[in-house]
């Protein structure tokens, strides 16, 4: 059975209406619908309960249709309102949105047979052979290799802006329709390595045998090569991994704090996040489009050339000893709380991929 992001479908776009003066409004959904369901059907459910009227404006068949979705959803984040809505005018669907809908759907239709057979041969092992590399093949190469320099550097500028955007938070517990700190607790587990050391008897009592288990076929295509940013742009690569650091900064008290009303620099920096993180899915479409494509070259071959390997093997877990938690924790619940580990504290920085306040 093909993945859910081979599914076709038909995406549709709706746009809101006013039932008494005829007005239309700013916002149009970008949604879908699988498995011979009806975009005008979905539209009528979208209606119930809506105090304006939801028109189907255009509907466009996919196949690979949930993929389709969510490229478009994260390409135009920085449009984006609320769940499926974008603001978006006439001109805007008409001139930008709907060539570029249409671009994909014919990139899809052409991509859609290697996925496919990716998917099947993902299945199989392989045998372990090298095949030669064609100049076709060494052409396909170059261009991922630009792709894979150009995903690297577009990663390290979104993490950078992302940086940027959580120092203008300075000490308040997040920024208002922008970003949200999340406090979490985990519960302690139990502390199984310092239980056996302290009661061994008890412990070895737990200690059932595991058989060998033999999983299913597994393994990633590998494109060889491809430098690491370090050596594209060594700036570049330390600024992120600076960036990165920033947000272990934040801490868990800090989410207590009250929210910072957004100003126009947070405002800007929530854009350029949103607009890069959409640049960022499109590239990796790309990438996984020829990867699919370097897939049905290799078939069962283990390697093309220096370009790419896919080695396929079933993984299989040797015999083994394993302590039974579930029925220990059944029979001494007393001695699982007095070796539970404590509890861990963190917090979560959490990036609206969405726009909810005026964009000017």
């Amino acid at each position: 059975m093909p993945s859910a992001s081979l599914t076709p479908g038909e995406l549709y776009i709706n746009r809101d209406r006013d039932f008494r003066t005829g007005e239309w409004g700013k916002y149009i959904k970008i949604g879908i619908v699988r498995n011979e369901r009806d975009s005008k059907a979905r539209a009528s459910e979208h209606q119930t309960g809506n105090p304006r009227e939801v028109i189907l404006l255009n509907t466009f068949n996919s196949p690979m249709v949930d993929r389709l979705e969510t490229l478009l959803h994260n390409v135009y984040g920085s449009r984006r309102v609320s769940g499926e809505w974008f603001e978006m005018d006439k001109k805007f669907v008409q001139t930008v949105l709907i060539p570029h809908i249409e671009s994909l759907i014919t990139e899809q239709e052409l991509d859609v047979q290697n996925f496919m057979i990716m998917e099947d041969y993902s299945k199989l092992e392989s045998n372990g052979n090298l095949k030669e590399a064609t100049q076709e093949d060494v052409d396909l190469y170059e261009i991922f290799s630009h792709l894979s320099r150009s995903k690297q550097i577009l990663s390290a500028e979104h993490e950078v802006i992302k940086g940027n955007l959580i120092k203008s938070m300075g000490e308040y517990g997040g920024i208002e329709g922008i970003l949200e700190l999340q406090q979490k607790r985990m519960e302690g587990g139990f502390d199984q390595s310092l239980f056996s050391k302290k009661h061994p008897k008890i412990y070895s009592e737990y200690i059932t045998l595991e058989p060998e288990k033999i999983g299913n076929i597994s393994g990633s295509l590998r494109m060889k090569g491809i430098s690491p940013l370090s050596k594209i742009d060594n700036e570049l690569d330390k600024n992120s991994k600076d960036s990165k650091g920033i947000s272990k900064e934040v801490t868990f008290e800090q989410a207590l704090n009250d929210v910072a009303q957004r100003n126009e620099n947070n405002k800007i920096l929530h854009e350029n996040y949103l607009s890069k993180l959409g640049e960022l899915f499109l590239i990796n479409h790309k990438i996984d489009c020829i990867k699919a494509n370097f897939a049905k070259r290799l078939g069962q071959y283990e390697s093309l050339g220096e370009l790419a390997t896919w080695k396929r093997e079933r993984k299989i877990t040797t015999e083994k000893e394993s302590f039974d938690l579930s029925s220990f924790k059944l029979n001494h619940p007393e001695l699982v709380e007095q070796f539970k580990k404590d509890a861990k504290k963190s917090v979560a920085l959490i990036i609206n991929k969405m726009r909810p306040y005026p964009l000017t």
